[in-house]
């Protein structure tokens, strides 16, 4: 399979996605602001790959994806909510080149559309129950998946927070916080599209595996992106993560190499937000030379592989060759 015909699909995937989301995300009565935030975060684009996920892994399982839509709608919403929540507590005023929500509207009305697009998950998923198009068992099922991934992406996140008052962090847990702020989510989507999917105990733990390894090399890359991406690409300026002191991979491999002159180079620009552009150039070129990109590329790669792995056991389908190319799209990818 190509690129181009993965790209193709994933456009294809968000169309559809886009369309339902469109229609479902209004409330009736609701004040004009309400609406226009809540769709203002769906704008600003993005892959869609965790509901490409949810609909290739129901396709696996010999599911019908049109089933499958409302609960990939669901967890695209999900993930809206959190990047809304997110911004705020990053104080990021860009999202994908679009000013976000809270930049918009002001942090009360963002931290309401957040709370809008939460409580619209469930809505979703119960009138899809209602509807019949899922059975009631599966829905309480799928909503399950998605708590437990909403209070994993809670601990991810103030680990996240917590790491920027800290000196040192360790792999481990860098590695604990991305599996539960990223690969959380990236596991819930395969695992309740495998339930729509109609799999087996033994499938949907399998798929739910595949999911969350490759959230993991997602989230890597998407460090390293943060550093070396085009910055229009990128829709946010580039070495924002520094500035913000985040605590990524690659500055925790550099901190484990660099002597004590580099580690104090690193560590004065290191969330200053007031950071120059070419101070932060500086920086990302002294992480260039410690090797620690180069690090943190191979362990994603690592994940990418353990991810492909889950797949092996199931039967070859183009729904598997596109979550196969996904993950390795995931690696390839320069935005």
């Amino acid at each position: 399979m190509t690129k181009k015909g993965l790209l193709e699909e994933l456009r294809t995937v968000a169309e559809s996605v886009n369309a339902f989301i469109e229609a479902h995300v209004g409330l009736p009565g609701e004040p004009e602001v309400l609406r226009e935030s809540s769709l203002h975060a769906f704008k600003s684009g993005g892959k869609r790959w965790r509901p490409f996920v949810v609909l290739k892994a129901c396709e696996l399982l010999g599911g019908d994806p049109r089933r499958a839509l409302p609960v990939a709608a669901a967890v695209e919403i999900l993930h809206n909510f959190t990047l809304i929540h997110d911004d705020i507590m990053d104080r990021d005023e860009f999202r994908r080149g679009l000013p976000t929500v809270h930049v918009l509207w002001g942090i009360p009305q963002a931290i309401l559309t957040g709370d809008k697009l939460f409580a619209k998950v469930f809505k979703v998923l119960t009138d899809a129950g209602k509807a019949s198009a899922i059975p009631s068992e599966t829905i309480l099922k799928i909503v399950d998946s998605l708590a437990q991934a909403a209070l994993d992406i809670c601990i991810g996140q103030t680990m996240d927070m917590l790491f920027g008052g800290r000196f040192e962090v360790s792999e481990e847990e860098y590695l604990s916080m991305i599996r539960g702020k990223t690969a959380a989510l990236a596991k819930a989507s395969a695992e309740v599209g495998a339930l729509v999917g109609g799999g087996s105990s033994s499938e949907v733990q399998c798929l739910a595996k595949f999911g969350e390894e490759a959230g993991m090399a997602f989230q890597i890359v998407d460090d390293i992106l943060g550093l070396t991406a085009n910055e229009k690409e990128l829709g946010k300026p580039v070495g924002s993560d520094i500035r913000e002191g985040k605590k990524t991979l690659i500055i925790i491999h550099a901190f484990s190499k660099a002597s004590p002159l580099q580690k104090a180079r690193i560590t004065r620009i290191l969330g200053n937000r007031r950071a120059t552009t070419e101070e932060i150039r500086q920086i990302i070129e002294e992480l260039r030379a410690l090797g620690s990109i180069e690090y943190a590329y191979r362990r994603s790669i690592e994940y990418s592989e353990r991810a492909k792995g889950y797949l092996k056991s199931f039967p070859d389908k183009p729904a598997k060759d596109f979550l196969m190319e996904l993950t390795d799209f995931f690696v390839k990818r320069n935005y």
